[in-house]
């Protein structure tokens, strides 16, 4: 293997660990913070009756409906953190892929004209230049494959639509018109996803190298 591919690999490799493990530690103390918040307003809930709440402060304005505002507007600073920790994520697994298309286009390995005059491709594009002329299926890891793709559609729904959806995307577990809702769990299930997808795409550029210098 060329040694610039060889560097540029094991960088790549180091990068994305370094990314995905810190994406993860600001996850973990967002997801703390805002759960500290929550637990805290309920707590100041329980404290009153519901007469303490029904206090009219002008305006149409109860002191419970201050304090619903208070659970709407964390609720919707959780809602973005997973928002923004699905697109780290996803934007970290993009970065490979257009990495080792860069690299592969230097070294002249993808034989598509059109494909290889583009600066970069979509989701759909790489996968089918990968296992056209690396040799890297994706498509063949049916379960992982089936999770990008969910992971892709919701990070374009976040990125171009503020997490709404166009339209119906059951599929995915989503309605038309539907404000999308994810859960602390996706975040780790993606997070894991995108570890697992990225070694094996490196590991197989890396063998895709090493057996055209055999050849």
């Amino acid at each position: 293997m060329a040694r610039r591919s060889s560097i540029l690999l094991n960088v790549l490799d180091s990068q994305v660990r370094i990314e995905l493990d810190t994406a993860e530690r600001f996850f973990r103390l967002s997801e703390l913070r805002f759960q500290h918040e929550r637990d805290k307003l309920e707590r100041q809930c329980k404290k009153h009756p519901k007469s303490y709440w029904n206090k009219y402060m002008g305006h149409g304005v109860t002191l419970g409906d201050l304090l619903d505002d208070e659970f709407v507007e964390v609720r919707e600073m959780q809602r973005l953190n997973r928002y923004f920790g699905v697109i780290l994520v996803y934007s970290t697994f993009e970065r490979i892929l257009q990495r080792i298309y860069k690299e592969a286009k230097r070294l002249g390995d993808i034989k598509n004209k059109r494909a290889s005059a583009r600066p970069y491709l979509d989701f759909k594009g790489y996968v089918k230049v990968f296992k056209k002329d690396l040799g890297i299926d994706l498509t063949a890891r049916s379960a992982e494959y089936a999770a990008l793709n969910k992971l892709r559609v919701i990070r374009n729904v976040i990125a171009h639509d503020a997490g709404w959806t166009r339209e119906n995307l059951k599929q995915y577990g989503f309605e038309k018109h539907q404000q999308i809702e994810l859960n602390e769990k996706y975040f780790f299930e993606v997070m894991e996803l995108a570890r697992t997808e990225g070694a094996f795409i490196i590991d197989s550029y890396r063998n895709f190298l090493l057996g055209t210098e055999s050849s």
